[in-house]
């Protein structure tokens, strides 16, 4: 499975707040992990929210509330009696779910704004995106709005851990994330290493719990609109990345809606270069256009990619059919997304029944499945069967797509052995589990 560093997929700042009410109230409210609402707290939201009241002198008084989880913050009264007034009330908080005040009309709007510019969920998509450019328009920009959240540490490793935790609910015991290496705290901006080291920490202890879970690899992603010297400053940090962290870093891809960025071509030069040696995993021929925009299909192959990211418009090119085919280069297959993002309406149209029916070598990617709410795998892998597949094939199609997850993975040597091990046993026991349930 292939998921974009997104989101799930990925408002924009996190500050820890301190407002001092002078002479009478100082109320911190302090946040170290974000489940799913990020909310920016200012006085006068705080006004609405806690209200402390002191109903007589007092010298100092200190009240402490520590919680694991807020649901709601009502009233919160102190009182006591000497000279000084000064009351400090503190709440610290390890994750924050919801904070609503009295004024339920006003909390469910701000809901409802947030869940709007976190999806591309609409009640009428055809209208809300009559075309290709009218959903891209939408699409492009959310990433905008999500990746310096995701990207800031604290929110970042519990949207791993969550991304981790979702999969292996889902059944996927093995993640390649196309990720941008940006973190940042209130202190800076993490180094290229130092991010990827906090991704280890991250994915070693979520392994601790769940020991089944074959860990996450990166495939570091850029934005195709970047000057040529961004690009090559991007493959060079990949380089070297990839050259200290064999075991976690991939290679490197270029993403963008391909109709209106830049093509491989254009990048020629810096791509065929890179030093040390960089394989490559790219988005190519995700378009319509015949001639035009999937020629990067043609550069891709050229360029020696391991897979390619959707490929679309690949039964318009024999020779890159046949050369998929040679070399083993897999296929990303993402229905849900090609669907939700104009390419194809009636699955059944989709491209990928015709690669599933010639045995080209296909694995099933779920793209950026937070952004229409989709789950990490199993509704692509159905959509796949019951769109893509013939009337006529069976559970062995399935249990192929499975297996092609591992087989073309990053995975190698004794680590994809070991992987493989592991999935027979557990397909072995599911059609044991299923066969008793049947009897």
């Amino acid at each position: 499975m292939t998921l974009r560093h997104n989101p799930h997929s990925e408002v924009h700042h996190h500050y820890n707040h301190h407002h001092t009410i002078t002479t009478t109230t100082t109320t911190t409210i302090t946040t170290t992990a974000i489940t799913t609402i990020t909310t920016t707290i200012t006085t006068t939201a705080v006004t609405r929210i806690t209200t402390i009241s002191n109903t007589s002198t007092s010298t100092t008084i200190t009240t402490t509330i520590t919680t694991t989880a807020i649901t709601r913050i009502t009233t919160i009264s102190v009182t006591s009696t000497t000279t000084t007034i000064t009351t400090t009330t503190t709440i610290t908080t390890t994750a924050i779910t919801r904070i609503t005040t009295p004024q339920v009309n006003d909390q469910v709007s701000v809901l409802c704004s947030l869940a709007q510019n976190l999806s591309l969920l609409v009640q009428d998509p055809a209208t809300a995106y009559p075309s290709i450019r009218a959903v891209w328009q939408r699409f492009e920009p959310y990433f905008m709005g999500v990746l310096p959240a995701v990207n800031y540490r604290p929110v970042f490793t519990s949207y791993l851990w969550q991304t981790m935790k979702e999969a292996l609910d889902d059944g996927v015991l093995y993640l390649e994330l196309r990720f941008t290496v940006e973190l940042y705290d209130l202190d800076g901006t993490y180094s290229d290493k130092a991010t990827v080291e906090i991704l280890q920490e991250v994915v070693h202890s979520f392994r601790q719990q769940y020991p089944d879970f074959i860990g996450v690899k990166i495939i570091i992603a850029s934005i195709k609109q970047k000057t040529v010297e961004q690009q090559e400053d991007a493959i060079r940090r990949t380089a070297r990345l990839r050259d200290k962290f064999p075991d976690v870093v991939l290679g490197f891809d270029l993403i963008q809606h391909e109709d209106t960025a830049p093509s491989l071509l254009h990048l020629l030069n810096v791509l065929q270069q890179p030093d040390p040696p960089l394989p490559f995993f790219f988005h190519a021929g995700e378009t319509a256009w015949t001639e035009l925009t999937d020629q990067n299909l043609v550069d891709a192959i050229l360029l020696n990619t391991s897979r390619i990211g959707h490929a679309y418009a690949v039964l318009r090119h024999p020779w890159v059919c046949q050369q998929v085919k040679d070399r083993g280069i897999a296929i990303e297959v993402s229905p849900l997304s090609n669907q939700v993002l104009k390419l194809v309406t009636d699955l059944r149209n989709h491209p990928g029944a015709v690669l599933l029916s010639r045995d080209f070598p296909v694995v099933i990617s779920s793209d950026d499945p937070a952004v229409w709410g989709a789950l990490p795998l199993s509704h692509d892998l159905y959509l796949t069967f019951m769109g893509l597949a013939s009337v006529r094939d069976d559970l062995r199609v399935l249990k192929q797509l499975a297996l092609n997850s591992l087989l073309y993975s990053g995975l190698q040597g004794e680590e994809k052995k070991r992987a493989l091990g592991q999935w027979d046993k557990a397909y072995s026991w599911f059609i044991d589990s299923m066969y008793q349930q049947l009897q």
